[in-house]
C-alpha cells in the first residue's frame, strides 16, 4: 500500500476550515481533481459521500468517495475507490493553532496491475503531493474570500 502524508495550515479558525471541508459546495470549489456526482452529504457523518467521475480520452472512469467515521472539528476517515479502480482510504485530521487550523491528511491506496501498477507507483505520490498542494492553496483561497476595492 502506498501513503501519502501532508499538513497544511490555513490562516482561518476551526470551524471555517471544518465547513470547507464537509460542506459539498464548498468543496468543489477547493477540490478539483475529480467531477462529481450523486452527492450525498454534508460529508460530515458515516455514510455521507459522492461517485468521483474522471473523464479521460472521451470516456468516463467512475470512483466512490464515503465517508466511514467522524468525530465533527476533529477528524474524519474515508475509504472508497479511485476512478482508476484503486482502493483507498483515508484520515483528515483537524488541529485548531495560533495562526489558525493545521489539517493533517493521510491517503493510502492500493495500486494494482502487477508490473504497470509498480511503475505507476513511482509517480503516484509526487502526483498526489501536486495535487493536494494545489488543493490547499484553492482552499485557502476560499477562506480568505473576495478581495474588496
Amino acid at each position: 500500500m502506498i501513503a501519502y502524508r501532508g499538513s497544511y495550515t490555513f490562516r482561518a479558525p476551526l470551524p471555517e476550515v471544518w465547513e470547507l471541508f464537509v460542506d459539498p459546495e464548498l468543496w468543489t470549489l477547493w477540490n478539483t481533481e475529480w467531477s462529481l456526482r450523486d452527492i450525498r452529504g454534508p460529508f460530515d457523518h458515516p455514510g455521507a459521500g459522492y461517485t468521483q467521475v474522471l473523464t479521460l480520452f472521451g470516456r468516463e472512469w467512475l470512483g466512490s468517495w464515503e465517508v466511514v467515521g467522524c468525530e465533527p472539528l476533529v477528524r474524519r476517515e474515508i475509504r472508497g475507490v479511485l476512478p482508476m479502480g484503486w482502493p483507498f482510504e483515508g484520515s483528515d485530521w483537524f488541529t485548531e493553532t495560533a495562526n489558525g487550523t493545521r489539517v493533517d491528511v493521510e491517503i493510502r491506496w492500493q495500486m494494482p496491475w502487477g508490473m504497470v501498477g509498480r511503475a505507476l507507483a513511482t509517480i503516484a505520490r509526487p502526483v498526489m503531493a501536486w495535487q493536494m498542494r494545489g488543493n490547499a492553496r484553492r482552499a485557502e483561497a476560499v477562506l480568505a474570500g473576495p478581495v474588496s476595492g
